[in-house]
């Protein structure tokens, strides 16, 4: 029977097809990895959106490399949103993406519109296949064998009333939305066999 060792933010899934898996919350915590330790982004603060051209999404940028024989590997973030005082009542509209090395994967790309929200939550799940042929914008790399940095990034719908603001909660209990409550994304790897 194959068993599992956790071992501090690193899962040892070494049956199967997963290789390694290491999830965190942006909270500058190291963790460790096949390749050595990684000191993640600290979120600190919630980051306002309200241009058109892509940004960093704060927190969710990581220098990677998996272990040796992986072919594919699983890049997903888990981020909140919501309202913020520099748009339209309760109306945000994030667009999202994820780059490798800084080039755009382009069926990452992904939109929302929540209107009448305050506060929501946005999943990114993209696969980043080594195949042998560079091709990053179909979301192949030729060979991974030294750290590629992967990141999402975001826009907004337009600068006018669809701005909103990142790692955040709006509302919490009894504040009446004071946009005091920060939420680091979560992101999570896997590197398959």
């Amino acid at each position: 029977m194959s068993r599992t060792k956790v071992k501090a933010n690193l899962i040892d899934a070494s049956f199967g097809n997963i290789l390694e898996q290491i999830s965190y919350m942006a909270d500058g915590s190291t963790i460790t990895t096949s390749a050595g330790n990684i000191t993640v982004p600290n979120v600190t603060g919630r980051q306002d959106v309200s241009g058109t051209s892509y940004v960093d999404l704060t927190g969710t940028n990581i220098s990677y490399t998996p272990p040796t024989g992986t072919t594919s590997v699983l890049y997903e973030v888990l981020f909140s949103y919501g309202y913020n005082t520099l748009g339209s009542s309760g109306a945000q509209a994030p667009n999202v993406r994820v780059t490798v090395d800084g080039t755009q994967i382009d069926k990452s790309r992904k939109g929302h519109h929540a209107s009448g929200v305050y506060d929501a939550e946005m999943n990114i799940k993209i696969p980043i296949r080594i195949t042998g042929s560079d091709n990053i914008p179909s979301g192949t790399v030729a060979s991974w064998s030294s750290a590629k940095t992967i990141k999402t990034q975001i826009a907004t719908y337009n600068t006018g009333t669809y701005r909103f603001a990142a790692n955040q909660t709006y509302y919490g209990p009894g504040t009446g939305g004071n946009n005091t409550f920060i939420v680091p994304p979560f992101i999570k790897i896997t590197a398959y066999s």
